[in-house]
């Protein structure tokens, strides 16, 4: 049977003889994981040391090294991404949070190349990791994931409308786990500060569902699940 590690290595072998030398490190990038998943630690020691060989070549064909490899980083941290969402769309959840925390190591790499960067992808994972979180209840460790994804954002020179659309998703995701564990005054913080940014951005079917939360909570009926997306 041919593996997913020999699959991506051959891959990888096969875009060095066309020149494709980024597409080559995530190629074996991928064949690692894959011979770790496996267990076959001798196969990823082998791939990673051939890594090691073609990112140095890399940088001697390029003027700024750092920016190829920043480049590596936000593919390989979206990749994981992606599985992340496929695990936890399969009720995997331990797996996707693995999946994630991979991503978020790299993300802390990537900040020490492009720190901008790097706290935005960090922000994106934790999100998702707070996300899986919720679903399972665990909501002390929801609350750390979306506040530290939350304070990542924050951090940013300027952000968009699209990242403060993503802002005010993590406030309602903070804000419905008050609702339902009986913190109505927090939650109306929360609500009111994603009302700001939604208001902000101009997205008005979710400042409209956000205001029906409030007026729930101001009215005292029993707490409910929100969607913030």
């Amino acid at each position: 049977m041919y593996s997913d590690g020999r699959y991506h290595q051959t891959l990888g072998y096969l875009n060095i003889q066309f020149g494709n030398l980024d597409q080559a490190c995530l190629d074996y990038l991928n064949a690692i994981e894959a011979f770790q998943r496996d267990d076959d630690s001798v196969a990823a020691l082998q791939i990673a040391e051939r890594l090691n060989e073609l990112n140095y070549q890399v940088q001697q064909t390029r003027p700024e090294p750092s920016l190829s490899l920043g480049v590596h980083l936000k593919i390989e941290i979206l990749r994981l991404c992606r599985l992340g969402l496929r695990y936890s769309r399969r009720y995997q959840y331990q797996v996707a949070l693995n999946v994630l925390d991979r991503g978020l190591q790299l993300s802390d790499t990537l900040a020490n190349i492009d720190p901008q960067q790097g706290q935005y992808c960090a922000a994106i994972v934790l999100g998702m990791m707070g996300k899986i979180y919720h679903t399972q209840r665990y909501y002390l460790f929801a609350l750390a994931s979306f506040k530290a994804a939350l304070e990542a954002y924050k951090s940013l020179p300027s952000p968009d409308k699209r990242t403060q659309g993503r802002m005010a998703t993590i406030l309602c995701e903070i804000a419905n786990i008050a609702e339902m564990t009986n913190h109505s005054d927090i939650a109306i913080e929360y609500y009111l500060d994603a009302l700001w940014y939604l208001s902000a951005t101009g997205q008005k079917p979710q400042a409209k569902q956000v205001v029906q939360q409030l007026n729930k909570l101001c009215h005292g009926t029993k707490p409910a699940e929100v969607s913030a997306s």
